[in-house]
C-alpha cells in the first residue's frame, strides 16, 4: 500500500461518516499452522510475534497461510545470505593461509586442495516481495492506518470516588 500513511481516526478533523467508512465482512475461526522447526531463528520470533498482535483478529485461514510461506521463504533467504557470507570469510582465509601452500600442505594443515567455491547471495528483489507481502498482512502500525485500521490498548474504566459515593447513597435512599 504505498502512499502517504493516513492520520489515526482521532486525528481527523473531519469525522463524517462518508470519510470514516468501512466494508465489513463475517470473521470464520481458524487455525493457524505451527511454526517449522527448521525456520531461521528471526522468522520464528516474527511468526510468533503475529499469535501476540491485535492485528490477527482480522486474520483469516488464507492470511495465515500466507504468513507461514513467507516465513518459508524469508528463513530460506536469511540462511542463504547467511551461507554466502560464511563461504566468503572461508574463501578469504585460504586466499590469505592456503593459497602459496602446495595442496599436500594444505591438506596436512586442513584447507582444502582446491580453492573453495563461493556461494551466491540471495536475491534482494525477493527480499522485497517478502517485505510488501507482510505488508499486506498489515503488520506495521503504517499498514494497518493505510487499511483504516487503529489498533488501540484496552483502558480499564475505573469509577470516580464522588461517582462510588454517589450510587452508595442512592442505595441507602431507596432502602429508606
Amino acid at each position: 500500500m504505498p502512499g502517504k500513511v493516513p492520520l489515526r481516526r482521532d486525528e481527523v478533523v473531519d469525522q463524517r461518516a462518508s470519510r470514516m467508512g468501512v466494508s465489513r465482512g463475517v470473521l470464520l475461526p481458524v487455525d493457524p499452522p505451527r511454526a517449522k522447526a527448521d525456520w531461521h531463528p528471526t522468522a520464528k520470533r516474527l511468526y510468533a510475534s503475529f499469535g501476540e498482535s491485535g492485528q490477527v483478529e482480522w486474520w483469516q485461514q488464507s492470511d495465515w497461510l500466507l504468513a507461514f510461506s513467507l516465513m518459508e521463504d524469508l528463513s530460506w533467504w536469511k540462511r542463504t545470505e547467511e551461507l554466502a557470507v560464511r563461504s566468503r570469510k572461508v574463501r578469504e582465509g585460504w586466499d590469505s593461509v592456503a593459497a602459496g601452500l602446495t595442496p599436500d600442505e594444505r591438506e596436512a594443515e586442513g584447507w582444502s586442495r582446491e580453492r573453495p567455491k563461493v556461494s551466491q547471495f540471495a536475491s534482494p528483489q525477493k527480499m522485497q516481495v517478502i517485505y510488501q507481502m507482510l505488508g499486506s498482512l498489515l503488520i506495521t502500525e503504517a499498514d494497518r492506518r493505510k487499511a483504516h485500521i487503529e489498533l488501540e490498548r484496552e483502558v480499564e474504566v475505573v469509577e470516580s470516588p464522588v461517582a462510588v459515593q454517589m450510587a452508595d447513597y442512592r442505595r441507602k435512599v431507596k432502602a429508606g
